[in-house]
């Protein structure tokens, strides 16, 4: 089953936000949702930000998800529009090179700007005709603020005139395939033309007159204030009643304030298509579209097909599964629509002011990305060595202790239970038996006790009567070298034996000399000796 997946064009108006939602699956687009949320204004002025943020927020958190793409535009009132002629052998590099070949072109400063372009099929053997759009990025930031402050936070930032483009190609078959033509998309303060020919669109103009020029009029013809005049304008304006024939006083004063309204209209239409026409050369406009708000006035049709003579066709809705009963509706949101379907990613001609942006930032993350990855790894790396240097240490400095206590505390106590044994060899036999817990002494021979103890039972003379109190072996860590040394406390008969003993020791092949030698006293008829032994590490 094909996945179904859902745009959403946001058109940011100065008398309302319109907002388009399609769902997309396979080649099919499906209408899921218009709307169309009025800005609350006073007067024929474009609304403060406070009052489109205030429209913004009544947009159903159904409708715009994070799951959705979304597309909004700029106006062409804030860009710059212009068709350069450029060297074929400079298109394959134009995306780096760009800027440059714009900057004697466009009013702004070239490091202040977004920019896009798109090639038309318009050119000889040795130029490219390129159509680029320029907006200062201060308004760009403005338009993603606005958005933002409500959560939306478009992929696509288009240019008003290329959503409507987009519009007019999905529902009227002449503009992919027919002669050259005009677009025209009626808002609240502007109007936007657009010449194109056999679905590519060539030249595009804003026309400072939309529909509050006309509620403008009848306002001021009535005596009445913006909001009412806004009314009767949609209730009983007709752009085919001309003054003398209104019967009724108001309806005349209506008339005239039409008429003067499309006299306007059409001072600046023509000067449009003059102009169009001069650019276009081989072409004549031969049909409009006719979209935007401004396009449900009534028989503004007819008005516009009379003063261009060019055939006025409507958009046919039912490409988006609409009835046709709501092609009012798909009129004035038309910039919606176009946007939503510039978010599906159809269309050859497309802008996008935020292609920069993402493209650089997508660069910028791939290599922060790659950074990251490496310092992370190296970070690891390193973690790992110190937390096993760490795990290591503390392994021995554990066993260290644990060996260092278990030793010691077996062997006092082996002296404590055997405080009576006389003789080295009964010692010997005794120490024997724990000769395992003695080997596992990190750095002592396994052998080291017990030949001690081997070699004073073949040296000493019975005759010296030496008695053992004390045999501990202990091990302690001094300057990163482990230390083994054996601690012998007893006593004797004669204090020369004492010294006698000490030279037997020392001649151990695993004895570090000299021993030290503790203060000898003397207890009852016997002499108490200390002797602290260094013992050398096994080879």
């Amino acid at each position: 089953m094909a996945k179904t997946k859902q745009v959403v064009g946001i058109d940011i108006g100065a008398d309302a936000v319109k907002i388009v939602k399609l769902s997309r699956k396979g080649n099919r687009l499906t209408l899921e949702h218009l709307d169309h949320i009025p800005i609350q204004r006073d007067q024929a002025e474009s609304p403060d930000q406070e009052r489109i943020i205030e429209a913004l927020r009544q947009i159903d958190s159904r409708l715009v998800s994070s799951a959705d793409r979304v597309a909004s535009a700029l106006s062409i009132q804030a860009s710059a529009v212009r068709t350069l002629s450029i060297p074929r052998a400079h298109i394959s590099d134009l995306e780096r090179t760009l800027k440059a070949e714009i900057e004697p072109h466009i009013p702004f400063p070239i490091e202040e700007i977004v920019v896009d372009f798109y090639t038309t099929s318009r050119a000889d053997d040795e130029n490219a005709e390129i159509v680029i759009t320029a907006a200062p990025k201060e308004n760009l930031r403005k338009h993603l603020d606005l958005l933002n402050k409500v959560g939306i936070d478009p992929e696509i930032v288009d240019i008003d005139y290329m959503a409507a483009f987009a519009a007019a190609k999905a529902t009227c078959a002449a503009v992919n395939t027919g002669p050259a033509g005009i677009i025209i998309e009626m808002g609240a303060t502007k109007t936007i033309a657009l010449a194109v020919a056999n679905g590519v669109p060539l030249i595009a103009r804003a026309i400072p007159v939309g529909g509050d020029d006309f509620t403008h009029a009848i306002a001021a013809e009535l005596g009445t204030n913006f909001k009412e005049a806004e009314t009767i304008k949609k209730e009983r304006a007709d752009c085919e009643i001309a003054e003398q024939d209104a019967t009724e006083d108001q309806e005349r004063k209506i008339a005239r304030a039409v008429g003067l309204s499309l006299a306007k209209l059409e001072r600046e239409l023509s000067h449009t298509v003059h102009y169009f026409s001069t650019r276009i050369k081989d072409n004549s406009l031969e049909y409009v579209v006719l979209l935007g708000g401004g396009a449900n006035l009534k028989n503004i049709d007819k008005f516009v097909g009379r003063v261009l003579s060019a055939e006025v066709i409507k958009p046919n809705v039912s490409t988006f599964g609409a009835d046709q009963d709501k092609a009012p509706d798909i009129t004035a949101c038309s910039t919606a629509y176009g946007l939503a379907l510039r978010a599906t990613g159809a269309g050859s001609y497309a802008l996008d002011l935020r292609r920069e942006e993402f493209t650089f930032t997508g660069k910028a993350a791939h290599l922060k990305k790659s950074l990251y990855l490496t310092a992370g790894l190296v970070v690891t790396t390193i973690l790992i060595w110190i937390v096993y240097l760490l795990a290591e240490l503390s392994r021995l400095d554990s066993q260290h202790r644990e060996l260092q206590s278990h030793t010691r505390v077996t062997l006092i106590g082996l002296s404590g239970e055997y405080a009576e044994i006389n003789s080295i060899t009964e010692l010997e036999a005794q120490l024997r038996r724990i000769r395992k817990e003695l080997s596992e002494l990190r750095g002592v021979n396994p052998t080291s006790a017990l030949e001690i103890l081997r070699h004073l039972s073949q040296e000493i003379s019975p005759d010296m009567k030496i008695q053992v109190n004390k045999w501990e072996l202990t091990n302690r860590s001094r300057g990163g070298k482990i230390e083994n040394r054996l601690e012998m406390k007893g006593t004797v008969a004669q204090q020369e034996d004492v010294y006698e003993l000490k030279d037997i020791i020392e001649r151990l092949s695993f004895v570090e000399p000299p021993i030290k030698v503790g203060r000898i006293k003397l207890e009852g008829n016997r002499h108490t000796f200390v002797f602290t032994v260094t013992l050398r590490e096994k080879r």
